[in-house]
């Protein structure tokens, strides 16, 4: 191995030298010094590679879509927003942002400084992390007064303008603030307020007696255990830095906690309120009301039926007009300064009130066993029996007999949810990365909590019954709570064969997981998950299926996951059939000739055999070594 790393130093590739480099460079001797040397001059051209982009763009270019030769998906323009003090044109800004987002969720945010008439020049450059789930909203503009810290003279104050960009990701939102001037965009850093000590007290801050200052930027936040914390941001420039540093430190700070009597009586007081809102026309209102009515402990008795009422209600349909025009969006971001900017519009995507209500009676079912029937009422409302068979699951073995009666009520849906509930219980934590190398065959089984399995043993016999219902819902439900509650009874695999071969993807996802669970128990629906494999465009479903059809076939699935790896189009799915045959290893002898053939085309394909070979570990090094001796 030592004398091919030696060789890929010399090879034509950046990445293998790089790579090579990296493995030998904590050795001692020749391989090590010829190592480094490598290294240091990666980081030689490297520094010379970023140097600032000084081509001039037209404004046809800047929106244009980004074919960026690393990445499988191109960029098209999301927002283009001008940044500029007072409202005008887009050629007049000085400045320009530009969003471009991908189909593989990464965003790329640019900013642009105009240098003449149609021309500009690209001054920075933000990629989202599409692992978070980042997206760049709208930039919002404002003003703001800055203290200037000069080095041997006084504090002055100077009128400043800056851009907002809003990050949103999967738990939560992110600012990220640039100041402007003639010089370009400048990064300022946002000290982060923490929930103060009362006893801390934050130095004043004096406005300037325009009244038209802009000195202090509000901010809050909500405190876990009750109260808010209200404060004021100051901006500071500090010109005695080189270059000149920008931060927004906190200047004020008060912290608000009502007592708990006192919270508490206000909840109450509102109770009539909120329930008269809960039955109004006005939709937003009627779920802002049953949000509200969740955080009310003890929930009184009125408050549980007007939800329990709620709950069984659909909201009328909210259809998004003909030529509906983007809404002007006001934000207020510092004393006075109002700016207004356009967003795109989407279909409204709130959920129901009876979803709302569901959920505030699961709340409140934590507290009060004696809602547990209204909840078990509640699979026969709203769209669907999910949210209350969500909320009776977290409840475990204690509600079973509920559910248990439920599986023979007249009405289907109580059935269905009945039996989706009792599968909650035991449903796995959604583990989708398919294409990881270290995700073994059978997770569900694995993940699956063996006391609540055994907690639904009672319920075996009712839900084998529930195979011959005459509604499909139940037989659906059944069967894949049969095959998570007891992987190795093989009464669910023939309507699971169907669910997979179906058009409902949600459940033919959920099928795929029960018999990833069953494993071997389950060939019967080898021929329907191959199928998947072949045939389906849902990237996401065709990965899963490569995992499940090496869990139930064995070595059988090795010539179609060679196949699915040689001849696939999808970057995602040839790595999850990569992760599945190597999982399969050694009883797929073609393994390693297979994954070495990814070497040369798509990097994250060839990236994941690499994870694979190195498991193997010896029985792969032949043929590496092979690789490295290659004039490609």
């Amino acid at each position: 191995a030592m004398d091919g790393l030696m060789l890929a130093l010399k090879d034509k590739s950046n990445t293998i030298r790089s790579t090579a480099a990296n493995a030998l460079q904590n050795l001692g001797g020749e391989a090590g010094r010829a190592a480094r040397a490598e290294l240091n001059r990666e980081q030689l051209l490297e520094a010379q590679r970023s140097e600032p982009d000084t081509r001039s763009y037209s404004r046809e270019e800047l929106i244009a879509t980004i074919q960026d030769p690393d990445r499988e998906y191109p960029l098209p323009l999301k927002y283009l927003v001008p940044i500029l003090p007072v409202p005008a044109s887009v050629e007049q800004a000085p400045f320009l942002a530009t969003v471009h987002a991908g189909e593989d969720g990464l965003e790329r945010l640019t900013f642009w400084k105009r240098t003449g008439v149609d021309r500009y020049q690209k001054v920075k450059v933000v990629d989202c992390d599409p692992g978070n789930q980042e997206h760049f909203d709208v930039p919002i503009t404002f003003h703001a007064m800055v203290q200037v810290k000069t080095a041997g003279g006084p504090q002055v104050e100077e009128r400043g303008f800056f851009v907002n960009v809003p990050i949103k990701w999967n738990w939560g939102r992110n600012d990220q603030i640039f100041a402007v001037d003639s010089d370009g965009l400048h990064s300022v850093e946002i000290e982060s307020p923490q929930v103060p000590n009362p006893e801390k007290k934050y130095p004043a801050v004096s406005r300037v007696p325009d009244p038209g200052s802009y000195h202090q930027l509000e901010w809050s936040f909500p405190i876990r255990d009750g109260g808010e914390v209200t404060g004021t941001y100051k901006v500071v420039k500090d010109e005695t830095e080189n270059p000149p540093t920008w931060k927004m430190v906190v200047a004020t700070a008060e912290w608000e906690r009502p007592s708990q009597e006192v919270e508490a009586s206000k909840k109450l007081a509102d109770v009539p309120q909120l329930i008269g809102e809960l039955k109004g026309s006005d939709l937003q209102r009627r779920r802002d009301a049953a949000y509200k009515l969740s955080n009310i402990e003890p929930m009184p008795p009125e408050a549980i039926q007007a939800l329990a009422e709620a709950a069984k209600t659909m909201d009328p349909k909210e259809p998004l007009p003909a030529g509906t025009q983007a809404p002007a969006q006001s934000t207020v971001t510092a004393a006075g300064t109002t700016h207004t900017t356009s967003a795109p519009v989407t279909r409204s995507e709130s959920p129901q009130t009876c979803e709302i209500a569901i959920r505030s009676l699961g709340s409140a079912a934590q507290r009060d066993s004696m809602v547990w029937p209204i909840l078990i009422d509640a699979l026969k409302g709203c769209s669907s029996p999910k949210p209350a068979a969500e909320e009776l699951a977290k409840f475990g073995g204690s509600v079973l007999p509920l559910l248990l009666k439920a599986l023979k009520d007249k009405d289907p849906r109580a059935r269905a949810g009945a039996a989706e509930a009792m599968g909650l219980m035991v449903k796995p934590p959604v583990v989708e990365r398919y294409f990881d190398p270290d995700r073994p065959f059978g997770t569900a089984v694995r993940l699956t909590s063996a006391s609540a399995a055994a907690a639904l043993a009672p319920a075996i016999p009712g839900l084998a019954e529930a195979l011959q219902d005459p509604d499909s819902s139940v037989r659906n439900q059944a069967a894949i709570t049969l095959a998570l509650a007891s992987p190795n009874d093989k009464q669910a695999v023939p309507i699971l064969v169907q669910l997979v071969g179906g058009a409902d993807h949600p459940l033919r996802e959920a099928a795929l997981a029960a018999l990833d669970g069953m494993g071997e128990s389950a060939k019967d629906a080898v021929p329907a998950v191959e199928r998947v494999l072949e045939t389906e465009k849902d990237r996401r479903e065709v990965g899963e299926a490569a995992h499940v059809l090496g869990s139930i076939a064995g070595a059988a699935a090795c010539e179609p996951l060679a196949h699915a790896i040689a001849d696939g189009k999808d970057s995602f799915v040839r790595q999850c059939a990569v992760a599945a045959m190597g999982q399969l290893w050694p009883a797929c002898p073609e393994t390693i000739p297979t994954l070495m053939g990814t070497f040369g085309g798509d990097d994250q394909v060839a990236f994941s055999s690499v994870r694979v070979l190195r498991k193997i570990g010896g029985p792969a090094m032949p043929a590496l070594t092979m690789a490295l001796k290659s004039s490609d």
